[in-house]
């Protein structure tokens, strides 16, 4: 089993994009995360300061769409991995 590199991450609200990739929250941080689905290798991505995703959701064209604890429902395009 693949661990996240951020400790506190909480995994949430996963969906998966129309290539069949999973994307969750990490809820209690800034960031969201991805799954290689062949590899099974994750991704971290470095969210705004201060958001903290709590849902997403994905569009048929692939955007992601996050709910945060301080903004409503915005779209975004994936960020940079985390460091």
């Amino acid at each position: 089993m693949k661990k996240l590199q951020t400790e506190s991450a909480l995994p949430y609200g996963i969906q998966i994009n129309s290539k069949g990739v999973p994307f969750f929250c990490e809820l209690g941080t800034n960031k969201m995360g991805k799954i290689d689905p062949a590899t099974m290798g994750i991704t971290e991505y470095k969210l705004p300061e201060g958001a903290r995703p709590r849902r997403l959701a994905i569009s048929a064209d692939d955007k992601i769409y996050l709910r945060t604890s301080r903004v409503e429902i915005w779209g975004c395009s994936i960020p940079r991995p985390a460091p």
